[in-house]
């Protein structure tokens, strides 16, 4: 939940909004709550809260894939947006010459549309 918290604050800092986060005492005044929530602070003293790095990975490549998506829908001269006009998974083929000949016809580079040259 804390990644998805973080994607999301990301993806608007990467759109220039300013966010700005504050604390709430919810606890304060309420007998009994006063203990728990020193109870909370000192237990937290004790807890890693590193990143695991397979976490951190899945962030980055989270992040990098919002940016190439963001900065391919505002390209104008791609010539490879006309055809593949959204960024996802493009599927190939295990077989080398199968995928080329794959790939050429997404492109429309085959012999019946270069026929004329």
């Amino acid at each position: 939940m804390i990644l998805k918290v973080l994607e999301i604050y990301y993806g608007f800092l990467f759109q220039a909004f300013t966010i700005l986060f504050c604390g709430i005492p919810a606890h304060v005044g309420i007998s009994g709550n006063e203990q728990a929530d020193k109870s909370a602070k000192s237990a937290s003293k004790f807890l890693d809260t590193s990143l695991p790095a397979c976490d951190l990975k899945k962030q980055i490549k989270s992040s990098l894939y919002i940016s190439w998506k963001t900065e391919w829908n505002f390209e104008a001269r791609n010539k490879l947006q006309s055809t593949k006009p959204i960024i996802e998974h493009w599927a190939s083929l295990n077989n080398r010459k199968n995928g080329t000949a794959l790939t050429r016809l997404r492109m429309g580079h085959t012999r019946f549309t270069h026929r004329y040259l």
